[in-house]
């Protein structure tokens, strides 16, 4: 039986929301590893490898679990995949709807990597997954928790007619490129919500631009 990927989509995104940084820690599985609760643990990594449902790529995964749980048809609880900062992702959802499970989604893009990251059901055991991580492998932390308090200010230097080379000298680059021409493209990380909320965005400003790559519509996240 398929699984509903509109409202799987929005469980995940309720404790998924895109974010970038700028520098990965060397270790990232010996982090990760320092930052799991008790009752969680690392049950096996994986090398040249891919988010599952994505296109094929040269990673690696770290998949998570409770410990003394007894699995069936899937041996883990939830996965993380480090790629390579040029891996092509195929976007929000590369199977249009079509699988039996939502795909691992970008959480952080650094000048070197890629983070994605598939909670699982068993996420309610650890409701600040997602925040846990990206805080022990981002060096950069302060910066991250200091960003919220920039959106409002780097979203009045953008202007309508402006062209994306200086949109993204001012914002970087996109937390969650555009599907297809016209559509919102995504900049900064989504700002943090309570567990029980459903995010707005995965980012901060959103940008539309035209064919020739000039800006059209801005937008700021009205939960920031």
């Amino acid at each position: 039986m398929k699984i509903n990927i509109p409202i799987l989509a929005a469980l995940v995104l309720a404790h998924v929301a895109s974010a970038s940084a700028g520098m990965i820690v060397t270790n990232p599985v010996e982090t990760v590893r320092g930052t799991l609760p008790r009752e969680w643990t690392i049950l096996r990594v994986e090398t040249n490898t891919y988010p599952f449902y994505r296109p094929k790529g040269n990673g690696t995964s770290i998949f998570l679990g409770l410990q003394g749980k007894k699995y069936l048809k899937q041996d883990f609880s939830a996965v993380l995949y480090i790629m390579p900062s040029e891996y092509e992702d195929g976007g929000e959802d590369p199977t249009g709807g079509q699988a039996q499970s939502w795909p691992p989604r970008l959480i952080a893009t650094t000048d070197k990597a890629k983070v994605y990251l598939w909670p699982g059901p068993q996420s309610e055991e650890w409701k600040t997954m997602q925040r846990d991580i990206l805080t022990a492998l981002m060096k950069n932390n302060e910066e991250q928790r200091t960003m919220g308090a920039r959106v409002p200010e780097l979203f009045t230097k953008i202007e309508v007619g402006m062209d994306r080379t200086s949109v993204e000298s001012v914002l970087g680059k996109p937390t969650m490129p555009a599907l297809s021409e016209g559509q919102t493209i995504w900049y900064l990380p989504a700002p943090t919500i309570a567990a029980h909320a459903s995010p707005y965005a995965p980012g901060s400003i959103g940008i539309v631009y035209d064919r020739n790559g000039k800006v059209t519509k801005k937008e700021l996240n009205p939960q920031i």
